[in-house]
Parts: C-alpha cells; sequence; structure tokens
C-alpha cells in the first residue's frame, strides 16, 4: 500500500510548494514590470519635450546653433549722434525653432521711422509700434513736447525701442531746422529742442592760407531710404541710412577802403553775403557810417547735402568802425525765425515799428486836445492817423499775443497786441482781420493782422494806431521803441551757440594776425 501512495504523496508535495511561491512569484512580476515602466518612461517621453542623456545621443554630433546677423550700427536724428542697434534682434534671442513646441517672444530692437498720415494721434502709433498706454500718457503731458499733442502731416517721427519694448528715445521732426528730442530718464523723460545739425569744432591751425580757414564740419540725418531695408523680415522695421550733410565754417577778414559791400566782395564773399553782411549792420546806420581803415571779421557756413544747392549763411560777424567793436551772432528759433543778436541776446532791431504799414499821409497826430471831426468836440487823441486806401494790409508793429480781437464802440473793428509787460498796440478803424486771427495766438512783427478800412467813428479810411506804455497812450513817433530781444525760452540754447561761434571768430582772428605779423612768412592772400 506505502508503495502505491508514495508518488501520490510526492505529487502532492509538489503542488502545495507551488501553491506557496505562486503569492511571491506574482510580487516579483509585479515589481519587474513596473521598474521596466518606469525606466521605458524616462528614456521614451513624449514628443516636445527634452530627453536625458544617453550613450547614444553622447554618441551624435549635436547641431549648430541657430544665430543671428550682428547688430547694424545706424546714426541717431537727434543733436547729439549716436551709435544703437539697428532693426534686427540681439544675437542671444532664442530661434522660435532651436526647441520643438516652444515660440519665442520677439520684438523689433532699435529704429523705427514713420510719417504722419490722416487720422494718425500719438497713441495710434504708439498701439502700432506696442508701447504701453502708460508710457503715451506720460509724454502727453511732457511741458515741453506739446507738439507730440498736434502731429503735422507728412512729417516724420521716429522710435527708439530697447530690449524690453519699451520706449528709449523719440524724434520727431518740427521743420526743416529743428527736432523735438524726447529721452527717457529713469522712469519718466526729458523733451527738449534741439537743432537737427550739430557742429563738431576743429579750430584753424596755424598753417592755413588765404582768407577761408575751415572751422568746423557737421553731419545731419536723412530721410529714410526704404529701398534698403530687408525685405526677407517683414516684421522688422526699415533701417536708417544716413546722408552726410557736408557743413565747412569759413573765416573771413578785411579792412574798409570804399565801402563795407565792396571791400567783403574783395575778401571772396559772394555778392549775396556781402548784401547780408550790410544788411546785418544796417540798423542805427552802422553799416553807412563806415570809414576808411575799419576792420571787419566774419565767420560763416558752407554746407551741401546730396544734390541740394549749397548754403553760405553768415553765423558770426565782427565790426570795428568809430572806435567801437559790434558783434552779432545768428540764431534760428524752433519755429525757423532768423535773427541777428548781441553776444547778450539783443537785436539792433528795434522790438517795434514806429509805422506798421505803407500810408499816404498822416491825416491826425497824436494830441492831448483834438477838435473830433465826427463828435464835434475836443478831447485827447491817443494816437497817430495813417491815411491809406481801404484795404492797404496792416502789419503787427512787433512780436506779441493778440490781446483784444473785435468791435469796440468808436474805434470800430480793432486790435490789440500785447508785446511784453510794458507795451502794447492799438489798429483801429479795420475793414476786417487777416484770416485765423483770434485772441490769445502769437504773432510776429511784419505779420499781416487786418486791413485798412472806416469802421467806428472815422471819415474816411485809415488806421489809427497806438504804442501804449504801461497802458498809458504816447505819441508813436517820438516814444523810445524797445530794443528786440531774444525769447525767454531760447535764452540758454542762443548763449551757448554764441559762445561757442564767437570763440571760432577770435581764434580766427588771432590766427589770422599771427600769420599777418612781421615775424611770420608773408602768404599770398588767395580771397
Amino acid at each position: 500500500m506505502e508503495k502505491i501512495l508514495a508518488p501520490v504523496d510526492r505529487v502532492l508535495a509538489q503542488i502545495g510548494r507551488l501553491t506557496l511561491a505562486r503569492p511571491l512569484f506574482s510580487i516579483t512580476l509585479l515589481l519587474v514590470a513596473t521598474a521596466v515602466t518606469i525606466y521605458s518612461n524616462e528614456i521614451w517621453k513624449p514628443s516636445g519635450t527634452v530627453p536625458s542623456t544617453t550613450a547614444y545621443e553622447k554618441s551624435l554630433t549635436p547641431p549648430p546653433p541657430v544665430t543671428t546677423p550682428a547688430p547694424t550700427s545706424i546714426a541717431a536724428p537727434l543733436a547729439t549722434q549716436s551709435t544703437s542697434a539697428s532693426n534686427t534682434p540681439p544675437a542671444n534671442t532664442p530661434a522660435a525653432a532651436a526647441t520643438p513646441g516652444f515660440v519665442a517672444k520677439t520684438h523689433v530692437v532699435g529704429w523705427q521711422v514713420m510719417k504722419i498720415r490722416s487720422g494718425d494721434t500719438l497713441a495710434k502709433l504708439f498701439q502700432k509700434n506696442g508701447f504701453s498706454a502708460r508710457e503715451v500718457a506720460t509724454l502727453s503731458h511732457l511741458k515741453n513736447a506739446k507738439a507730440l499733442r498736434h502731429l503735422k502731416l507728412g512729417q516724420e517721427i521716429r522710435f527708439y525701442k530697447n530690449t524690453d519694448g519699451r520706449l528709449e528715445q523719440l524724434a520727431y521732426a518740427l521743420n526743416d531746422k529743428s527736432t523735438l528730442s524726447v529721452v527717457r530718464a529713469g522712469n519718466t523723460y526729458k523733451a527738449t529742442t534741439q537743432a537737427r545739425a550739430i557742429s563738431t569744432v576743429l579750430l584753424a591751425s596755424a598753417g592755413t592760407t588765404g582768407d577761408t580757414s575751415q572751422i568746423a564740419t557737421l553731419t545731419t540725418p536723412s530721410k529714410p531710404d526704404t529701398k534698403t531695408s530687408d525685405p526677407s523680415s517683414p516684421t522688422l522695421a526699415k533701417t536708417i541710412p544716413v546722408r552726410t550733410t557736408a557743413s565747412i565754417h569759413n573765416y573771413v577778414s578785411g579792412h574798409i577802403k570804399r565801402s563795407l559791400a565792396v571791400d567783403a566782395r574783395k575778401t571772396g564773399l559772394s555778392s549775396q553775403q556781402a548784401n547780408q553782411l550790410v544788411q546785418i549792420f544796417s540798423q542805427k546806420n552802422i553799416a553807412q557810417n563806415v570809414r576808411p581803415g575799419d576792420e571787419f571779421n566774419v565767420l560763416y557756413e558752407r554746407s551741401k547735402t546730396g544734390t541740394k544747392k549749397s548754403t553760405a549763411n553768415i553765423l558770426a560777424a565782427q565790426l570795428t568802425t568809430r572806435g567801437k567793436t559790434y558783434q552779432l551772432v545768428r540764431f534760428v528759433d524752433p519755429k525757423g525765425h532768423v535773427e541777428y543778436y548781441t553776444p547778450q541776446g539783443h537785436s539792433l532791431h528795434d522790438g517795434l515799428s514806429r509805422l506798421p504799414l505803407n500810408f499816404n499821409h498822416i491825416s491826425s497826430s497824436f494830441s492831448g486836445n483834438r477838435l473830433d471831426p465826427v463828435l464835434g468836440y475836443y478831447r485827447p487823441h491817443a494816437g497817430t492817423d495813417l491815411a491809406a486806401a481801404f484795404g492797404t494790409p496792416v502789419q503787427a508793429a512787433g512780436d506779441g499775443v493778440l490781446a483784444e480781437i473785435g468791435y469796440r464802440g468808436g474805434y470800430g473793428k480793432l486790435i490789440t497786441i500785447q508785446h511784453d509787460s510794458k507795451y502794447t498796440t492799438r489798429y483801429a478803424h479795420l475793414s476786417k482781420f487777416a484770416n485765423s486771427m483770434r485772441a490769445g495766438q502769437t504773432v510776429r512783427k511784419g505779420q499781416i493782422i487786418g486791413y485798412v478800412g472806416r469802421t467806428g467813428y472815422a471819415t474816411g479810411p485809415h488806421l489809427h494806431y497806438e504804442i501804449r506804455v504801461n497802458d498809458v497812450a504816447t505819441n508813436p513817433l517820438t516814444v523810445a521803441l524797445p530794443r528786440a530781444v531774444i525769447p525767454a525760452a531760447y535764452r540758454s540754447r542762443f548763449l551757448t551757440q554764441s559762445k561757442a561761434l564767437l570763440t571760432q571768430l577770435r581764434i580766427s582772428r588771432q590766427v589770422r594776425l599771427a600769420q599777418a605779423s612781421p615775424t611770420s612768412p608773408q602768404r599770398e592772400n588767395k580771397g
């Protein structure tokens, strides 16, 4: 019996051992499967992620890095020229395709130029360039940047965006001679109006010959050339090439033998420059009263841009006559008006005109007791009546602000101009006012403000003209007229420019005297 049951017991024992080992075997398989899963996930990550480095990957040669072109230097359209990055992203800007599934966020860095079109405002232009509304508000409230609130159609405006996408600089061409410059200063901006050309002084050396000593050169940026932009980058602003404007400051000097105009021509000045020199010193009859032996010195510029005709404006002039020396310096204000002032900022011209129109005769003079031809009784006549043809243009007697414009009783149609805190002028009996005249408007000396008529108490067409000092009527024919002075807003800028030009004039004269001294070799005058 035992022999029969022995094999059976061995089979049952084996089955028992298998039954006990099955849970252990299952647990082992589970652990192995988990480990394999974790390991496989580590190696085979989903698309869009960067796998860990494997021995296989280490054996591969990495692809070359994606690089961007090096920045191109351009000139800033401001008074102080600077070199800045062009409108290409910096070299460390990540490329959009460098990593699968990653899109790089880029913006244009550098100068961008735009022309003002119909309907453009500062807010619209800022929005197009990606600037914030806060930057628009900050610039709009700058005291010296009022021009940005009323952009002129066709004018040029330039923005400089930094690597953070913020506005770093702005340049707005006010006219051909001046530019509004706005520069970031911390969290705010500073606005200034500057000349579009800044000269670099190159003083004349002692070896210069002839009457035309080169003193300075300057460059100015020109309008952008759209043909040079990169067509492969439509989202980038076009680069701004610079066209150089060559300008040379020249110096001439001479002595009077016949007249200022004739002897100025002998130094090499053109007829136009000689006439300009006479006109500069024509006030107070200075040029007309020169005598033989009197000395004059002139500093002038000669500039040329591209194919444009060259200009030759007198920058500074000095005339010594009858023991007195007169110095005048040219100044162009941001509005383009040209005037010559003394080093202290005074003009030789009177601030007011005694008689502001072409008239036929004086029909009634200033008087403290005159028989009024209309009212028929005696009373003061506070001005001078200038008889003229109906419709004759009436000019502003000086720079000022229209304090009053309208109809006032016996004056008829009247304009009152406030010239400063002391002087005012009145223009009465006008037939009509010039177009766009309104109270508060700024007018220039010589600007047409109205036309002769006979409105109010008038027996015929004439202009009743008054000059009032501290609101007291004076005789326009005898009152001491004020001298024109440079506006306070431009005084600091003028004094800086005047000092530089007169320094050039002085040094050039010293060089010329040294060349003409007996100890120096004589040179032929090539003027």
